[in-house]
């Protein structure tokens, strides 16, 4: 049996890099995946969807092209990385919150008493009575 090194990064939690792209072509350094791929997502948004107004502030601020194809990816890189809702990572979170959004739009799930039950079980089970609550002053 030959000897392999454990992958610690794992149990610590490291975020996965990327140096090797291709057979030919690699970077000097390592770059985190997660980092790269919401620095391309970002500066894609800007490119489709602000071009324009982009256009229109650096026609009046030359640097203000680079400020937003360069700086502002890579601030909002640096906000990903450190907000962590709920003690996620934030492309986790926004996932989970995407997937919950939609499932209760469709109907799928129904939470009662803190459990998430499926809405054929629970209409099977549950026997509504008029039943009131009075509270004490």
């Amino acid at each position: 049996m030959e000897w392999e090194p454990y992958d610690y990064s794992i149990v610590y939690a490291e975020p996965y890099r990327v140096q090797q792209l291709t057979n030919n072509w690699r970077l000097p350094f390592p770059i985190v995946l997660v980092n790269a791929i919401t620095f391309v997502l970002v500066a894609g948004i800007e490119l489709a969807f602000f071009r324009s107004m982009i256009a229109w502030i650096t026609s009046y601020v030359k640097p203000a092209g680079v400020f937003f194809y360069l700086g502002v990816p890579y601030l909002c890189v640096l906000l990903l990385a450190k907000v962590k809702p709920d003690g996620k990572k934030i492309h986790f979170y926004l996932w989970g919150l995407l997937m919950y959004g939609l499932q209760m739009i469709r109907g799928d799930c129904i939470y009662y008493n803190w459990k998430k039950e499926s809405k054929v079980t629970l209409e099977e089970t549950l026997i509504f009575s008029n039943t009131f609550v009075y509270l004490e002053d």
